[in-house]
């Protein structure tokens, strides 16, 4: 027998998505606005970080920043969850 009602799914769903962003924004306040705005990010040559700073994330940026551009609507989803 196949679902054909998802709602409850999306709902949970929802509800782990909105909990992943709060707890991604108490580990870097800064992690969100930069992926939002990389610019500079991307090229900046830190020499050292520390967990929470601007530092790390762009470090986290030049690894990672292509993987958020190539999943299609991921980073228009996180302006619609930054801007609640």
């Amino acid at each position: 027998m196949s679902r054909t009602d998802y709602s409850g799914l999306i709902v949970k769903l929802s509800s782990q998505v909105d909990k992943l962003y709060v707890a991604v924004m108490k580990l870097n306040k800064h992690f969100w606005p930069a992926l939002l705005k990389p610019g500079a990010h991307l090229t900046a040559t830190p020499d050292y970080y520390s967990p929470g700073t601007e530092e790390e994330i762009q470090r986290m940026l030049q690894f990672r920043y292509d993987s958020w551009v190539e999943t299609p609507g991921s980073i228009d989803f996180i302006k619609t969850m930054s801007a609640k």
